[in-house]
């Protein structure tokens, strides 16, 4: 994958948190060893859905955002 491969589906990553050399334990789950995730095609889109949607509605109801204290 990279720029000469395009993504037409989904697909998953892992990400190995580990050093060199060490097992995964595969006894205890989610102990944040291995990270994954899900990819897709239109995950820009996605993410600028996500801020329009969710977090722009979040910011305008708050009414600290922006304020700073004095201390």
């Amino acid at each position: 994958m990279g720029e000469e491969d395009k993504l037409c589906k989904k697909a998953c990553f892992f990400f190995r948190t580990l050093a060199d050399g060490h097992a995964v334990n595969f006894e205890i789950a989610n102990d944040h060893e291995v990270l994954f995730g899900e990819i897709s095609p239109d995950m820009i889109m996605q993410l600028n859905s996500l801020m329009n949607n969710v977090y722009e509605g979040m910011i305008k109801t708050s009414d600290d955002w922006g304020k700073c204290t004095d201390n």
